[in-house]
């Protein structure tokens, strides 16, 4: 038998039913609305919340607006006809779980369509950070302006000439002068060091280091040079290749080009990406012990606040600090797809613990059964089916501090967006070379037990005559 699918297509979930059949998928016409959406639906109180997506045929004279609390409109686009890109942002100064509108209207300001966009907004612990400079610099200059804007506790070390040093303490009380010995190093979250300042470290500053860093949880962030990708240190045990590209666009802020080093990173097992691109990752960590390290090949990223796109410049930032200060130790971190869940409907989710075996619960104590990966002992997978629209959370119950918090809505929300991803995934999921696997599935069965019979006295016929002749 055979199958073929018109228009949008399957459900990823009923791809099953169709396994042993040999199925092709036409398509349709493609459907108006915004076909991409992408948005970091965790941000950080006083983070610029950057919404960016396409919009497929638009028509002209419509727009698109962002709505906050009390339907209130806080930035909008029009629209031209045909495809477009489109970029709305807000920031958001109070923590909490926030419901932002996403509209669009026509020209004579009717909705045309209101969807959800839940944010989890989470409020800034200030960090304890010390910046080592061999010499003053423009990049320096901002980046501590930028972190002191957003009230973390700076010490900026600057060498001056040979022997020569300046001190500056910012939203901290001025104190004893740094030195890198590991209890002095423990009032520290992130220490922000450049690769001369680093190089030029006595054999027991760098041991003391090494020691926090494994020991302590500390963080470290090296600034590079053109020298940094060519050299080994075994501490940073960061590898790099060479790109010849010199510009990068990165991933989620399309038509914006940063400056970078021809050099991008060496996609290693145990690398984490903090920031991307399409042609490789730009911002990574290693892990250290307790804490981390960390580099990047983008270079002179102020460039990008004098430029007017100071929002680019805090994502970047923001998440290269986050993801490398010292953490609150928890043993559970989660990871789902898609922007919302809908009801009624599957909602997968990944954790990652060190608990032998979790239990993941919803709402009222409910148990939902996971699966443990085959090559991944740490990494477990689960499915539920919502049924409440709103906030909702699940626990892992030997855990109470890490809970996954994720919004549904219902399935009359994001239909474009639901279908765009359907026909991509349909497209995907019944291509040509997968048409094959799909079509004809074996199914052995045994052989009927008279064949051995009959092939067992033949042969022993054969054994009984062949002296005989």
């Amino acid at each position: 038998s055979s199958a073929i699918i018109l228009g949008h297509g399957l459900k990823s979930f009923d791809f099953w039913q169709l396994s042993n059949i040999k199925t092709e998928y036409l398509g349709g016409t493609e459907p108006t609305g915004i076909s991409d959406l992408k948005y970091e639906q965790n941000s950080f109180v006083d983070n610029d919340i950057l919404i960016q997506g396409l919009y497929y045929n638009a028509t002209e004279g419509n727009k698109l607006i962002l709505e906050g609390q009390g339907e209130i409109a806080i930035d909008s686009v029009k629209l031209d006809s045909g495809k477009q890109s489109f970029k709305l942002s807000h920031r958001l100064k109070t923590p909490g779980k926030y419901v932002l509108g996403l509209l669009e209207k026509d020209s004579l300001d009717r909705v045309i369509s209101r969807n959800p966009l839940p944010i989890n907004v989470i409020a800034t612990n200030a960090l304890n950070i010390l910046i080592v400079n061999s010499f003053p610099s423009f990049e320096s200059k901002y980046l501590k302006n930028f972190l002191i804007s957003l009230g973390h506790q700076i010490t900026v070390r600057s060498q001056l000439s040979k022997g020569k040093y300046k001190y500056e303490y910012f939203n901290t009380a001025r104190r004893k002068v740094p030195s890198f010995n590991q209890e002095s190093l423990k009032q520290y979250d992130l220490l922000i060091i450049d690769i001369n300042s680093f190089n030029g470290l006595s054999r027991n500053a760098s041991r003391s280091l090494k020691s926090s860093i494994q020991e302590d949880g500390l963080g470290l962030f090296v600034q590079p040079n053109d020298k940094f990708y060519k050299s080994f240190n075994p501490m940073i045990s960061l590898k790099f290749n060479s790109d010849g590209r010199k510009e990068t666009e990165l991933e989620n802020f399309s038509r914006t080009f940063l400056e970078k080093y021809p050099y991008r990173f060496s996609n290693e097992f145990k690398l984490e990406p903090i920031l991307a691109s399409s042609s490789g990752i730009l911002t990574a960590y290693m892990r250290l012990g307790n804490g981390r390290i960390g580099s990047t090949v983008l270079q002179n990223t102020y460039q990008l606040i004098l430029k007017g796109n100071s929002s680019i410049y805090q994502h970047i930032w923001a998440n290269s600090i986050t993801s490398l200060s010292k953490k609150t130790v928890s043993s559970t971190s989660w990871d789902t797809p898609g922007i919302v869940a809908f009801k009624d409907e599957p909602f997968a989710f990944e954790l990652r613990t060190n608990i032998k075996a979790p239990v993941v619960t919803i709402g009222e104590s409910i148990i939902v059964p996971i699966k443990r990966d085959r090559n991944i002992s740490s990494l477990w997978k689960g499915k539920t089916y919502p049924r409440k629209i709103g906030w909702n959370q699940l626990r892992i119950e030997q855990d109470s501090i890490s809970t996954l918090h994720y919004y549904v809505t219902d399935s009359l929300k994001w239909t474009s967006l639901k279908a765009f991803d359907k026909i991509r995934s349909n497209r995907f999921h019944f291509r040509d070379d997968t048409v094959a696997e799909n079509i004809e599935n074996e199914v052995k069965q045994p052989i009927d037990l008279l064949w051995f019979f009959f092939f067992f006295l033949i042969s022993i016929g054969y054994l009984w005559l062949e002296p005989k002749l």
